[in-house]
């Protein structure tokens, strides 16, 4: 069942990261809550989100950086983008 999961997962951030996505079929953008509306809205929430993951040393890969500029477009909702993102942190090699 693992792996099947795996590969749902990869089926569904692949085309999130590249934009060849038809995420909500019949809508052409997502609903966003009153707070995220606007573009500035999604861009001060990112530049918190991103403030606040360094402050505790944390380190953006380009990749998440693009699931959430697609957010920010208003392509895909935060929830889609942070997947997107957990799934890359996942895929990087373990520290020793």
């Amino acid at each position: 069942m693992k792996a099947s999961l795996t590969m749902l997962r990869s089926q569904i951030v692949r085309p999130i990261l590249t934009g060849n996505i038809a995420y909500f079929s019949g809508m052409e953008k997502p609903t966003f809550l009153p707070q995220e509306a606007t573009e500035a809205q999604r861009r001060e929430i990112i530049n918190f989100s991103y403030a606040a993951g360094e402050a505790q040393g944390a380190i953006i890969p380009d990749d998440a950086k693009a699931a959430y500029n697609r957010y920010i477009a208003g392509e895909i909702t935060l929830q889609q983008a942070v997947d997107a993102a957990m799934s890359i942190y996942q895929k990087q090699p373990a520290h020793s």
